[in-house]
């Protein structure tokens, strides 16, 4: 089976496709970032004002800080 290589020729591509392309990789995220927090408030609330008691808040969901972030030594790195 062929796999698919991604990234393979970034070094090889002009620097004006690199910079045009960041900016084309974080526009979608801050678009929805406004809306999926509307979504959560009103989730929140709608269960707040139909009865519910002991609603958990979001950081009691959030694994410690440790336990899903890189270390030095096992960290991704690009090399050129």
């Amino acid at each position: 089976m062929d796999r698919v290589l991604i990234g393979r020729n970034y070094i090889d591509q002009p620097a004006w496709k690199r910079y045009l392309g960041i900016p084309l990789i974080y526009a979608p995220l801050l678009t929805t970032i406004p809306f999926v927090i509307t979504g959560i408030l009103l989730v929140k609330f709608h269960l707040k004002y139909v009865g519910g008691m002991d609603i958990r808040p979001y950081w009691s969901f959030v694994p410690s800080w440790v336990s899903h972030r890189y270390q030095y030594d096992n960290q991704i790195t690009f090399d050129s």
